[in-house]
């Protein structure tokens, strides 16, 4: 995975919650600007909130990728 924000999906009760979907690609800045920061987070949030409304009953959520190395780490926990 790259650097970035995703949406993820974790479907309701009724099918099997054991895997995350992934709903995105990755929404990044273009610069380390807090104005194309601010973009990258407004179109991320834009983009759960479409989701949660195909998808009423699943969770969706927003989480972020540093590195691929945080993003392993977070898997273990």
């Amino acid at each position: 995975m790259h650097k970035g924000y995703y949406v993820g999906r974790r479907p309701n009760k009724s099918h099997s919650n054991r895997f995350v979907i992934v709903e995105s690609r990755p929404f990044t800045a273009r610069s380390e600007s807090e104005d194309d920061q601010w973009r990258a987070r407004r179109d991320v949030h834009s983009w759960a909130t479409f989701v949660q409304s195909e998808h009423p009953k699943d969770d969706v959520f927003i989480f972020q990728v540093s590195s691929i190395e945080d993003f392993e780490k977070s898997l273990e926990d």
